[in-house]
């Protein structure tokens, strides 16, 4: 400092404990600061949580137009991101397709319970078929073996009651 200069003149600046110390940017341009409510902001923080940074020395701000003004360069430095245009847009269409795939999966879910009713209508006639087929399945197994028992008994019988048969069976109209 100039020996003519007077302290209040020159902005305070918190310096970061001696560890974390960050040598100041060496630029031609300006440097882009922000006020604790625009940082806030923009890295998703409260100004409280901020201001409280500040005052422990984890973030270097510099008093200036009646508030702390925060380096976008020391924002980075202590981890607080700030979400870049670019980057937001990215996210907000990568957020896009994800609502409409899910939209989509939502409509072939909902679609889901009039398909399941439709399979169950379907099962119960085929379950009813099946019980009929059984049925006449267990009515023919009794019919074929009543002939058994009727072709054995014939067997048994002998040769003229086999003649007599054929005879009877002839003579009925078929």
């Amino acid at each position: 400092m100039k020996s003519g200069a007077s302290p209040e003149a020159s902005p305070k600046v918190a310096q970061a404990p001696e560890g974390d110390r960050v040598p100041p940017a060496k630029s031609p341009r300006r440097m882009e600061t922000y006020t604790t409510a625009e940082a806030a902001r923009l890295t998703g923080t409260t100004v409280r949580a901020l201001r409280k940074r500040i005052e422990r020395g984890t973030l270097r701000a510099a008093r200036g137009g009646g508030g702390w003004r925060i380096p976008r360069s020391e924002l980075e430095r202590a981890g607080l991101h700030i979400a870049a245009p670019a980057a937001a847009a990215e996210l907000v269409a990568e957020l896009a397709e994800t609502i409409r795939r899910q939209e989509r999966e939502l409509a072939a879910l909902r679609a889901l319970p009039a398909k399941v009713e439709q399979h169950r209508h379907t099962l119960a006639a085929l379950h009813g078929e099946r019980q009929a087929a059984e049925l006449r399945a267990a009515e023919s197994r009794s019919e074929a073996d009543a002939l058994r028992a009727e072709v054995a008994q014939i067997a048994a019988a002998g040769p003229i009651r086999i003649l007599r048969l054929r005879r009877k069976l002839r003579a009925t109209p078929a």
